[in-house]
């Protein structure tokens, strides 16, 4: 496994350790913070952009590192990469304090940018501000980023703030290529989350709110045929 380190990266700086208890041993790796929650979720599949190094310490601050014999005798395997992955899922993230909070406070931020995006006022037809959806989401939810993919905690923020403030999804169009013989039964299973449809040969155009793509989906599925499903566009507010 290469690891890459960028020519500004001092090596074990700006990193944190993952760390596993196993067989009465500590095993630590250091890891970019910010690739930890994204191999986590399933967006960086490629390890070697999460590691700082594929070194398996005993103790990171100090510099110990385990031997062969330890590894071998601990996961039945060498292979740094395969007992770095192990840990990386498996184990727990060390970080400070300061560090924790910088995390949520970045976190926070890209939720809120998301929900921005992804909403408008009614009343007035524009996009609803980003300062008062993260003052909602903080001082009346009292929200608070987990370990979930940003876009489903996005999703989430949003069923919450409609409880508590006037706030919509934007419209977006779908564009769902499929067999002509499924349409019609495609239509009657999914009528509720469309806002328009048209048919066209093969195809069905339609307005949806963009958290009703998944109950679309399952629905596409669940006809047991081929399917493809595009979004087109979002619609702007006027």
């Amino acid at each position: 496994m290469k690891i890459c380190l960028p020519e500004t990266q001092k090596w074990l700086t700006n990193v944190i350790s993952v760390s596993l208890q196993k067989n009465g041993y500590v095993f630590e790796i250091a890891c970019y913070m910010n690739k930890v929650r994204a191999f986590r979720s399933g967006v960086e599949k490629d390890i070697s952009q999460v590691l700082q190094t594929d070194t398996i310490f005993l103790d990171m601050v100090l510099g110990k590192v385990h031997n062969t014999a330890t590894l071998l005798e601990t996961f039945q395997t060498s292979d740094k990469a395969t007992i770095s992955e192990y840990i990386l899922k498996n184990g727990r993230v060390q970080i400070t304090e300061q560090e924790r909070q910088t995390e949520q406070s970045r976190l926070m931020k890209e939720i809120v940018s998301i929900v921005h995006q992804r909403t408008f006022c009614p009343k007035t037809g524009l996009p609803f501000p980003a300062q008062l959806i993260e003052e909602a989401a903080q001082q009346q939810l009292h929200f608070q980023p987990n370990a979930f993919p940003v876009s489903e905690q996005a999703a989430s923020l949003i069923k919450q703030l409609q409880g508590i403030v006037d706030i919509q999804m934007r419209p977006i169009q779908l564009q769902i290529e499929i067999a002509n013989e499924y349409i019609d039964a495609l239509i009657s299973k999914i009528g509720k989350e469309m806002l328009t449809h048209t048919k066209e040969d093969g195809a069905i155009y339609c307005t949806a709110y963009s958290d009703s793509v998944g109950q679309i989906k399952e629905e596409l599925k669940l006809l047991g045929c081929k399917f493809d499903l595009q979004v087109q566009k979002t619609f702007k507010i006027k």
